[in-house]
Order: structure tokens, then C-alpha cells, then sequence
């Protein structure tokens, strides 16, 4: 068998058939035998099986192929599904106003429909009472006890539904995300203050007092509407209504509206709350021409987010001086008496503000922002005949991703103010004690100027330092320009927990100068919302 085996290999190497016979001669073997020579001397099965195998591996690599870029498409796919989060997140926030207004007022259309189901209701069981009442009288007794029946088995049905007076409240409050009573947020603020030296007429010369303390209470009234106001009470002045409007939020188009007693969108820091200043004290532009506290006043503000690539808002209102209430210059001053631009004073004319702010994104961590204001109104009072003001502020804010408590602020304002006056209207004697000079000095028109800038650095979590010079024209003494420098570091133990320690040296044109060391304590208890960028 093993002569024959070669003989067949070697007749496969030579294809002549007399060849082949010679070396492969007719021998008896098994049926396996002869299938494994003919398989053998045939070789088309090692072919097929090498094909085959050739076969596998390009599917191999073609699947492996595919994986890729199913990974590919799917890692694609990842990307495109964050992106539609975020402008799902991004639509949300513009069409939840709208679609829990329609939420409400198909509230409102069920509470109607609910008043005449419930009226329907109500004359049916009359009339069904009045037949029941026939019953009773011809049935007697046995129809009083159907009925007490027919009642026990009724009250087993369950507790009534709510009327229908009250279904629109507790719908209306479901919808607005509260709870049917509405509580409000409601926080507490605690400026403890300090000053060591400063002017020589200081009412708060080396002494410990309050500074400030100011109650917010805070509510959504219906998903479009907010209510806010806050009382503040400064030093040993009484309690006072700082603010209280209504801020409604439906309208469309980038537009929103709010009314009543409010600080003014006027400069980078009028509508700034004294907790929220960056420094303890506002800068020499707002009290010598706004008052210590800023302007506030009753009236209609409409603000609109412009639809640009950037941050663009346009803010005006109109707003009436009867309601204004301005601090000023301190009460115990000798050399200084009170002004303030836009006093109460005079015919109760309207007061004009506007104001522009535009934000952009430098990069990722940058940001800087422009703002231009306006203010004017006519006083016609006894001596004032209009006053004005006009301002730009520029601010450069560092804060990188990687790091939020990390922070740098560079901002520098400048404002320009004009008072006119009327022409002298009555004779000398009316001003016993006053001479012509003294008196035409008093009747010429004002124009003032004044400008801020300051430095600020937090570097940790807890601490931030800083520097600020700030001068301003004197509305009181003429040609008297105030020149101050400031220096001020502040420790932050929490969001509601802070200290600032800031020295002031203070130059007028018209005294000495002095220094003071300033102290704030911060304390804030309840909810309070996120104060301005």
C-alpha cells in the first residue's frame, strides 16, 4: 500500500495517463483508501480550503472595519444628542413661560366649565328635592327611611370633589411649581459696620454701628408674574421701603416689564443693593450726585434683550420724583449741605433713565462689558429749572473654567451731571442775611464730573483684595473736587458670611485731608437670589 501511495503522488506530478497507470497500478483497497488517493492526487479540496480561509480573513477585516466606524457614528451620535439636550435646555427655558400660560388658562377655561357643571348640578338636585319632597308626602314614612338610606350610601361614595371656586387656585398653584399658599422666600441682611477716624463732622467717628439691615421678600405670583420688595433701614434712620415691584415675564420677544417702587438701571451701580457693592462704600460719583443709597423711585421700567450674538440689553423707564427718596450728604455736616440731582422738589414732572449694556465673551474666561446711561428730568421747583446726567462704564472681568473662586475685575466709570437754574426772581430783602455774590452763586447752572476706577482680585476661596481711586466735582462748593484712594481686602467664609476692612484717604479741595478704616460684617439668613454679573 505504500508502494501505491507514492506511485499515485508521483502520477499526479506527471498528467500522462500511460505514465500515470505505470506508476499507479489497479491494486484492491478500501473504499477510504482510494478516496483519500483520488483526494490526494486531485488537490482541488487544499485549494478550496485555502480560499476559504482566505475568504474568512477578508470578512474578518472587513467587520472589523465596520466596528469602527459603527463606534465612529456612534461616538457621533453621543455628540449630536448632547447638543440637542442642550438646545432642548436652551428652548425650555424661552417656551415654559408660554406653555404654562396656556396651562393656566386652560385651568381657567376647566374652572368655568367646572362653574356651569356645578350650577347644572345644583339645579338638577333642586329639582330632584322638590319631587322627593312630593314623595314624602304621599309615601310617608317608609320614603323618609329610602331616603336616609339613599344618603348613608351617598356619603360612602367619598369626599366631594373642590368647588369650583376653589379648583382655579389650586390648579393655577400647581402649575406655577408652588404650593396653594404661596410662601414666599424670605431672607435677612446684617451689615454690622465700623469706622475708625474719618471727617472731623463724622456722625460715625470712631464708633460701632449698623450699616444697614434689609428684609427681601420674594414670590412668583402666576409662571409670567414676580413680586419682590425689600425694607432696609440704615443706621439709625427708621425702616423704609427700599423697593416693591411686580416683574412680569410673559411677553414675547425678548421684552419685560416691571412696575413700582424701584432702584434705577442707571450707571454700572445704582441698582446695586449696599450688601451686593464690591466695596464697602459706593464710589464718589453716586453719592455726590445719586445720594448714598442710590436713586430709587415709583414708576414703569420695559427692558429688552436685543437678539444678537452677544449679551445686549436696552432698559427705559419712566418713573415720578414724588416718591424719591435720596441720602445724601451726612446730616452733622458743617461745611456740606444736601443735594441731590433729582430731589423731590419742585412740580412732580416725570423722570426719564435709560440704559444700554452690551456683554461679549473675549474667550472662554474673559469677558467684557459696556454700558451707557441716561438720566434727566425737568425739577421746575422755585430755583432748579432741569437736571441731568450722562455716564459710561467699562468692565473686564478674568474668572477661568478651571477654577471659579478664582477672579480678577478691572471697572472704571465716568459720569457727567448738569443742573440749570432759573433767572434770579425776587428781591434781595427775601434772603435776609444773603449778599449779591453769595447769591448769584447759588443761581448759576452746575457741571459736574466724576470717575471711579478700581482693581479687584480673589485668588482663593475665601479671600479677595483690592484698590479703588475715585474723585467727583463738589455740588456744593464751587470748583471743590473730592480725590479719594481706597484699599480694601475681604474675608468669605460662605456665600452668606463675609468681612471687608477697606481704608479710605479722602483729599477735598476745600479742608484737610483724613483717613478712616472701614468695617463690614455680611450676614445673610434665608434664600436670596443671585445678584448681577
Amino acid at each position: 500500500m505504500g508502494v501505491s501511495l507514492v506511485g499515485c503522488t508521483l502520477a499526479c506530478a506527471f498528467p500522462d495517463a500511460a505514465e500515470a497507470e505505470a506508476l499507479c497500478p489497479t491494486t484492491e483497497t478500501s473504499a477510504t483508501e482510494t478516496s483519500e488517493s483520488q483526494t490526494n492526487c486531485n488537490g482541488e479540496h487544499t485549494h478550496s480550503l485555502d480560499q476559504l480561509q482566505e475568504l474568512f480573513h477578508q470578512q474578518q477585516r472587513l467587520l472589523e472595519e465596520q466596528t469602527k466606524l459603527i463606534k465612529q457614528q456612534q461616538t457621533q451620535i453621543d455628540d449630536m444628542r448632547s447638543q440637542i439636550e442642550e438646545l432642548k435646555q436652551t428652548g425650555q427655558q424661552a417656551s415654559t413661560q408660554t406653555a404654562q400660560t396656556e396651562l393656566v388658562t386652560n385651568v381657567d377655561k376647566n374652572a368655568q366649565t367646572a362653574v356651569k357643571d356645578d350650577e347644572s348640578t345644583t339645579a338638577s338636585k333642586e329639582t330632584t328635592a322638590k319631587s322627593d319632597n312630593s314623595t314624602n308626602d304621599i309615601g310617608g314614612e317608609n320614603n323618609q327611611g329610602n331616603l336616609a338610606q339613599e344618603s348613608e350610601e351617598t356619603e360612602d361614595l367619598g369626599p366631594e370633589p373642590p368647588s369650583a371656586s376653589e379648583a382655579p387656585q389650586e390648579a393655577t398653584a400647581q402649575a406655577s411649581g408652588q404650593q396653594p399658599d404661596l410662601n414666599p422666600n424670605i431672607s435677612l441682611i446684617l451689615l454690622g459696620g465700623g469706622q475708625l477716624g474719618g471727617a472731623k463732622d463724622s456722625s460715625t467717628k470712631n464708633t460701632f454701628f449698623i450699616q444697614e439691615a434689609e428684609l427681601n421678600i420674594a414670590a412668583p405670583v402666576d409662571p409670567s408674574t414676580h413680586l419682590e420688595a425689600t425694607f432696609a433701614a440704615h443706621h439709625d434712620e427708621s425702616p423704609e421701603l427700599e423697593e416693591a415691584f411686580i416683574r412680569y415675564m410673559g411677553l414675547t420677544g425678548g421684552l419685560q416689564l416691571r412696575a413700582g417702587k424701584m432702584r434705577q438701571e442707571l450707571g454700572a451701580l445704582n441698582s446695586t443693593h449696599t450688601h451686593a457693592l464690591p466695596q464697602i462704600d459706593r464710589p464718589l460719583p453716586y453719592s455726590e450726585f445719586l445720594g448714598e443709597e442710590g436713586l430709587a423711585t415709583p414708576g414703569v421700567e420695559l427692558s429688552w434683550l436685543l437678539p444678537t450674538s452677544w449679551y445686549s440689553k436696552a432698559t427705559v423707564s419712566v418713573s415720578s420724583r414724588a416718591g424719591a427718596h435720596v441720602h445724601s450728604h451726612d446730616e452733622d455736616s458743617e461745611e456740606e449741605e444736601e443735594f441731590a440731582l433729582f430731589s423731590n422738589e419742585g412740580k412732580h414732572n416725570p423722570l426719564f433713565s435709560a440704559r444700554w449694556e452690551n456683554m461679549a465673551e473675549l474667550n472662554d474666561d474673559t469677558t467684557l462689558t459696556l454700558g451707557l446711561s441716561h438720566a434727566s428730568s425737568s425739577i421746575d421747583s422755585e430755583h432748579v429749572r432741569s437736571s441731568s446726567v450722562n455716564g459710561a462704564d467699562l468692565t473686564l472681568k478674568w474668572s477661568p473654567a478651571s477654577n471659579p473662586y478664582r477672579e480678577f475685575v478691572w471697572r472704571s466709570e465716568y459720569m457727567k451731571a448738569h443742573q440749570s437754574y432759573k433767572a434770579h426772581e425776587h428781591e434781595e430783602a427775601e434772603i435776609p442775611g444773603e449778599d449779591d455774590h453769595v447769591h448769584d452763586h447759588l443761581l448759576k447752572d452746575k457741571n459736574l464730573s466724576g470717575w471711579y476706577t478700581y482693581l479687584a482680585y480673589r485668588f482663593n476661596r475665601n479671600f479677595r483684595l483690592g484698590a479703588r481711586y475715585d474723585q467727583a466735582d463738589s455740588p456744593i462748593v464751587d470748583k471743590g473736587v473730592t480725590r479719594r484712594t481706597s484699599a480694601f481686602a475681604e474675608y468669605i467664609a460662605n456665600e452668606w458670611n463675609s468681612i471687608r476692612l477697606q481704608f479710605n484717604h479722602t483729599s477735598p479741595s476745600w479742608q484737610p485731608s483724613y483717613n478712616e478704616l472701614l468695617l463690614q460684617w455680611n450676614v445673610v439668613i434665608g434664600p436670596h437670589g443671585a445678584h448681577k454679573y
